[in-house]
């Protein structure tokens, strides 16, 4: 359940990510990316979403 709800948070914000490629923001949203990931998303869920 823990792990599920990650996973749909990670989703959230590769769509975010998806949705900003064309903006400045795009560097605000990879900081709270890489401050999320340091929070305690564990590094095989986030790399597993990249390589999906």
């Amino acid at each position: 359940m823990f792990a599920n709800r990650l996973a749909r948070l990670i989703h959230k914000l590769d769509k975010m990510m998806a949705n900003l490629t064309h903006c400045r923001t795009l560097q605000m949203s990879q900081k709270v990316l890489i401050r999320n990931i340091h929070k305690g998303i564990h590094p095989f869920l986030y790399y597993g979403n990249i390589h999906r």
